[in-house]
């Protein structure tokens, strides 16, 4: 009787490892961004993807993860329109020109930033910088060629600059800080 229920679990242990195996071969990786002609490992889905997108060109470049019966979003790009099945397969670089960037700059790059989660990507062309439905996204481009010029997205060329808000502050301002931190350190 032993081996009978032994040799029973031993079958549906095999069925599940199979099942289980299949589903997980069956499951792809994509890369899932807006505005992004470059990929990076930031822009990987973390979810089980059954087929994944790209479509757009250049900076205008939208890459998703489709899931099992899901169909194209409206109003993804249909320039460059592609549905692929295999690892990370939506990752071509869109835009880019075929030689290096003449003098390349780091930005920060991120998804979904503000969840410490900022990286620094070298050799960038441009900086952009993109807010919309209460994320802010933050790229590393060729160039500023085809970025929308509105008040959700800015593009820069210089190093580092779409990171922290730029603070203007007056030189008297410092000075008086500085003098009130002495005061009150002179008081105490």
């Amino acid at each position: 009787m032993m081996n009978r229920n032994l040799a029973c679990f031993g079958v549906l242990v095999y069925f599940l490892v199979s099942i289980l195996s299949k589903h997980k071969c069956l499951s792809i990786r994509c890369y899932d961004c807006d505005h992004c002609p470059r990929v990076s490992n930031i822009s990987i889905s973390k979810d089980e993807c059954a087929k994944c997108l790209v479509g757009g060109v250049g900076s205008n470049t939208d890459r998703r993860c489709l899931y099992s019966g899901q169909t194209i979003p409206p109003g993804f790009p249909k320039e460059g329109q592609e549905v692929c099945d295999t690892d990370l397969c939506n990752g071509k670089t869109t835009g880019t020109p075929g030689f290096e960037i003449e003098n390349p700059i780091s930005c920060y790059v991120c998804k979904d930033c503000g969840k410490d989660n900022e990286r620094i990507e070298k050799y960038c062309g441009a900086c952009v910088i993109h807010k919309t439905d209460g994320k802010v996204v933050k790229l590393c481009l060729p160039n500023c060629e085809g970025v929308p010029k509105n008040e959700n997205t800015s593009c820069c060329t210089t190093n580092l600059c779409n990171g922290m808000t730029n603070v203007i502050v007056n030189k008297n301002i410092i000075v008086f800080l500085l003098l009130l931190t002495l005061m009150r350190a002179y008081t105490m």
